[in-house]
């Protein structure tokens, strides 16, 4: 599994990429459970220096993607 440096590498280098849809991608394919893509999108906040709102909407269109 990619690790979030190289997420965050694939997003800047693709600017039409969200991190999060990437992260949304990956964990779908290895089926994470929310906790664990909540652990990610705060190494997100801490490395791009930017706060990511978590909310309903945005868990459940995660689990839509499970």
């Amino acid at each position: 599994m990619e690790n979030t440096a190289n997420i965050m590498e694939r997003a800047q280098k693709n600017k039409d990429l969200d991190p999060l849809q990437i992260l949304f991608d990956h964990a779908s394919r290895y089926a994470l459970p929310v906790k664990i893509i909540l652990g990610f999108m705060r190494a997100i906040e801490r490395h791009q220096k930017i706060k990511i709102r978590v909310n309903d909407r945005l868990v459940n269109t995660y689990r839509k993607y499970v």
